[in-house]
């Protein structure tokens, strides 16, 4: 996991340089959460939610609150709390990635966690239930 975790951190570096510009936000708040999963791995929770916070930070106010990639964000950074012992960032996490589950609506949300490859594949086995 650490070989892993260096090559997710250098191209989380490159991706910040891409020609000088800024990367869209969406993509980039994806591999910041890839990223924030090899820290999972290497139990640098700490690391992992501070990666978290920025993945969010950009995600958010590029989608919204109503899709996939929010919610399993959400689902993402509970489990980092979990795993801290921050049981008030868990529930936080739980709690926004609920409000998203019930805008969602149950069946809509398991059609778009079947047919949205990139995000549940990266993390769907670590998250906390709902």
């Amino acid at each position: 996991f650490e070989k892993s975790l260096d090559y997710a951190t250098e191209a989380t570096a490159a991706f910040r340089k891409v020609d000088g510009g800024k990367p869209n936000p969406s993509s980039f708040a994806l591999i910041l959460s890839g990223l924030a999963t090899w820290q999972q791995f290497t139990k640098r929770f700490k690391e992992a939610r501070k990666t978290l916070d920025e993945a969010e930070g950009l995600l958010i106010p590029a989608v919204g609150k109503k899709t996939i990639e929010p919610f399993l964000l959400y689902c993402q950074i509970g489990t980092v709390c979990a795993r801290m012992d921050d049981l008030k960032g868990m529930k936080k996490a739980q709690d926004q990635a609920r409000a998203i589950l019930k805008t969602m609506q149950a069946p809509q949300l398991e059609k778009h966690i079947l047919q949205t490859l990139s995000w549940p594949q990266w993390h769907l086995q670590h998250y906390i239930g709902l």
